[in-house]
Formats: structure tokens, C-alpha cells, sequence
């Protein structure tokens, strides 16, 4: 485990890095709008961070199978979320960052997705919706 971790570090993948800890004297947002993800073989939560990332909430099913098309990137950290323990019984274990909600989306159903189509608020609207309102 020790030796994939430093090959990642290595080759400058960094998948398994920890969330941010914020420091006590910023401000949390009142409110974290959160996105679902939900197909037939896999589902999800998750939210976009300040800095636009994408985190994927604990608790979510990854699909087992990943397809040809799947980005090669999503493969490397599906592999690595095995690999340390992170996906268990299709379960992911603990919020994970990703650099795109696209990335999030091909990570919880192993094929390649369009993130801002899939992902929805609790009404139903799209990522790409909300963004336009921005």
C-alpha cells in the first residue's frame, strides 16, 4: 500500500489527498447546495467546493464495472480508492475530492459522463442549469 502511494506521489497523481481543513476564523458557507448523481447501476451525492472542486460524499455506490470508455483518470482513482480501502462492497468510506463534477461522475459510474448533465439539485435541475444562473 505504502509503494502505491509513493508511485502516485511519484508520478504526481494526487487522488488520495485528505479534504482541506478549514481554519477555524474563516467562515463556512451557510449553505452547501448539494448535487445527486443517480443511474441504474450507481448513485451518489456531492457538492462543488469554493475552489471548484467536486466532492463526493461518503456513502455513495460505485458501480463495479468500469467500461472502455471510462477516462483514464477516473480508472487510476477508482483503482486507488480500492486499493486503500475507500470502496468497500461498492460503498465509497469517506468524502473524496475530484477535480470536476464530470471526473465525480465517472468515478461513482465508471464510464465516461458529462458531469453538469447529470448532476442534479434535490428539484431536479441540472448542474449546468444552476451554472447558467450564476
Amino acid at each position: 500500500m505504502e509503494n502505491i502511494k509513493t508511485l502516485l506521489d511519484a508520478l504526481n497523481y494526487r487522488v488520495l489527498e485528505p479534504l482541506p481543513v478549514m481554519p477555524d476564523s474563516v467562515e463556512q458557507p451557510q449553505k452547501i447546495e448539494y448535487l445527486y448523481l443517480t443511474v441504474k447501476v450507481a448513485n451518489g451525492k456531492g457538492y462543488i467546493t469554493s475552489d471548484k472542486k467536486f466532492v463526493i460524499c461518503k456513502g455513495a455506490t460505485i458501480n463495479n464495472n468500469t467500461a472502455k470508455a471510462c477516462p483514464k483518470a477516473a480508472i487510476k482513482k477508482r483503482e486507488a480508492l480500492k486499493a486503500d480501502g475507500l470502496i468497500v462492497d461498492n460503498i465509497l468510506q469517506d468524502d473524496i475530492v475530484a477535480n470536476s463534477s464530470s471526473m465525480a461522475a465517472s468515478i461513482i459510474v465508471g464510464w465516461s459522463i458529462s458531469g453538469p448533465e447529470f448532476w442534479k439539485n434535490s428539484d431536479g435541475v441540472a448542474l449546468k442549469e444552476l451554472q447558467k444562473e450564476e
